[in-house]
């Protein structure tokens, strides 16, 4: 009775949270762009003044850290406190820490940008708060450029050791083969084979033996006759790494 009598005290404290829960909607995309890169205040609009307002960080690799700067001048008559130095992306760290700017100052922000995982186009701010306004930035500055890759081979994400490969897994319907394009990384040729203990199911590479550097495609084919769908693994041979990242999931289905 009294384990009853503590679940409905439980559910009568639970129905308010629930309803207003239900009540709420999501953000829009507008909602979520000013929590990200909030508008720059009115109030003090003009107060602190970027140069250069926009970093233009040209080409860079994806594995290259880019430090830079900028100044911030100090226009107004008064001492002006930064109470927060915010980028719109965890790749900007910023070095320098916020401080108080005296009446026509100058102030050197560093910053460095990591651009580890990125491939693309980018565009990013540098948002500058002050006691100006509690609310809303008084500054900000645009970060932009283009991250191109080193990897040649980016279009093969998983890898096999010295191997490099489109996907690790693969589905056949019924009799027919799949295509796995891989690539050899290594400084030596690269003949790979594996063993099946499946009727019909074999695996062939062409070329038959992939030269440094060079590219072909992994054929897994299937010639059997199954009743029921068919899970196995096949193993790579001739790569010289653990076997569980040599390992191809085959799927046959009936």
């Amino acid at each position: 009775m009294r384990r009853a009598w503590l679940i409905v005290v439980m559910i009568s404290l639970l129905v308010p949270y629930c309803v207003v829960a239900q009540s709420r909607s999501f953000p829009t995309r507008h909602e979520l762009d000013s929590l990200v890169n909030p508008q720059n205040s009115e109030e003090s609009s003009g107060a602190l003044v970027a140069e250069p307002a926009i970093i233009d960080l040209g080409i860079i690799g994806n594995e290259e850290l880019v430090n830079f700067s900028f100044e911030l001048q100090n226009r107004t008559q008064q001492p002006v406190t930064i109470t927060e130095l915010r980028s719109s992306c965890g790749c900007i760290r910023l070095l320098t820490k916020p401080t108080t700017m005296e009446s026509n100052t100058t102030l050197r922000v560093e910053a460095r940008f990591n651009p580890v995982g990125r491939n693309s186009s980018f565009r990013y701010s540098i948002i500058i708060y002050t006691d100006l306004d509690t609310m809303r930035p008084t500054e900000r500055v645009t970060i932009k450029g283009d991250v191109h890759s080193s990897d040649e081979w980016q279009h093969l994400p998983e890898y096999a050791g010295a191997l490099r490969l489109s996907r690790k897994e693969v589905t056949i319907e019924g009799k027919g083969e799949e295509r796995i394009a891989v690539a050899n990384s290594s400084n030596r040729p690269v003949e790979i084979t594996a063993r099946s203990t499946i009727e019909g199911l074999s695996l062939r590479c062409e070329p038959k033996v992939l030269e440094p550097g060079g590219e072909g495609d992994i054929i897994i084919d299937y010639t059997g006759e199954i009743s029921n769908t068919l899970n196995t693994m096949l193993i790579l041979e001739g790569v010289n790494t653990t076997p569980s990242e040599r390992m191809i999931k085959v799927t046959i289905k009936r």
